[in-house]
């Protein structure tokens, strides 16, 4: 988070509603690809609640013909290269 946005007061909360009322599937995972947040619109695409999928690997919902190209997304992410797409 940028330092200024984490200066602000009550930043967190206006980036978690944000997040909540977002048209897009929002999905926060761990170094170890663990779901640390879900979305409501990640509700609605994949059909499983937040309190389902926090704890258990993203991977559950990359379907298996897509497996290899969402690794090497990952893995350009964590080299710290953008994505956009």
């Amino acid at each position: 988070m940028e330092p200024s946005l984490a200066a602000s007061p009550g930043s967190e909360g206006q980036l978690r509603a944000v997040i909540e009322s977002a048209p897009l599937a929002i999905i926060e995972v761990d170094p170890q690809s663990r779901v640390k947040l879900w979305n409501r619109a990640s509700e609605r695409i994949f059909g499983w609640t937040s309190a389902e999928m926090l704890g258990r690997p993203e991977t559950e919902v990359v379907p298996s013909s897509k497996r290899a190209e969402h690794e090497t997304l990952l893995a350009r992410v964590r080299a710290g290269q953008s994505y956009i797409g």
